[in-house]
């Protein structure tokens, strides 16, 4: 069965830039977060790489995610460089 929604699921787009702007100020994911309750596709990107990074023992910082998803071909998908303006947000 096929549901289709006529409303867009409740989100909250300045609480996930909080959480990653959190993440990338901290260097590391500190804090249960499922990538796929972010609303945004570019939010769930992001922190699908934080999560890969972490996992390999590298820092999540600002430099590093960018420069995975870049290495990845999935900068543009993430938001491009508009990713620094996420971590400003929790500033």
């Amino acid at each position: 069965m096929d549901i289709t929604l006529d409303k867009a699921l409740p989100n909250d787009l300045q609480m996930e830039r909080l959480i990653i702007g959190h993440i990338l100020m901290q260097g590391s994911i500190d804090m249960q977060v499922d990538p796929e309750i972010f609303y945004l596709e570019s939010h769930r990107r992001i922190l699908a790489c934080m999560e890969a990074l972490q996992k390999q023992g590298r820092t999540c910082d600002l430099p590093t995610v960018f420069s995975a998803l870049r290495d990845k071909d999935e900068l543009e998908g993430a938001g491009g460089r508009r990713i620094s303006q996420i971590g400003r947000a929790h500033v």
